[in-house]
């Protein structure tokens, strides 16, 4: 009888662990930025891709060489928020000056926003303009960014 008690328990705490680690989702891409070149990179929590859990970032910098950068997002059952963060890889400040920059997370009003010049402080909310689910550089947009981080609610 405590053999199978203990099986139980086994089983119940692998259980568990299994629901945890389902109940948050990422996907990731890393992408290089050329100067003079406008991009857009896009990543999403579904396979195929289903607008509602995407994350879309499109710029337009100038600078004297390409940097490597990421895109992630995450999605929490949890809590149901859906994260998207861009940056440089490893950390790094960037030498670019971007001209242009939008983010656009799925379908779902972005809720939160954390964006980071190249010496760490977190940009003036007139640098930026968040509508629904879109976010984007104002006029007073100075070109410099580090990291950008949106959150937003959602359904999945």
């Amino acid at each position: 009888m405590k053999v199978v008690l203990m099986v139980i328990a086994i089983v119940a705490l692998m259980l568990r662990a299994s629901t945890c680690d389902a109940a948050l989702a990422e996907s990731s891409q890393q992408f290089k930025i050329v100067p003079g070149e406008a991009g857009v990179v896009e990543v999403s929590l579904n396979t195929p891709p289903t607008k509602d859990s995407m994350c879309i970032f499109k710029y337009n910098a100038m600078g004297a060489t390409p940097e490597n950068w990421e895109i992630e997002i995450r999605g929490d059952a949890e809590t149901s928020t859906i994260t998207c963060d861009v940056g440089r890889t490893g950390g790094q400040g960037s030498y670019l000056l971007f001209t242009a920059i939008s983010l656009e997370l799925g379908e779902l009003p972005i809720a939160e926003v954390s964006a980071y010049d190249n010496d760490e402080r977190l940009l003036e909310d007139d640098q930026f303009v968040v509508e629904n689910s879109q976010l984007s550089n104002t006029q007073t947009w100075a070109g410099q960014l580090r990291g950008l981080s949106a959150t937003s609610e959602s359904t999945f």
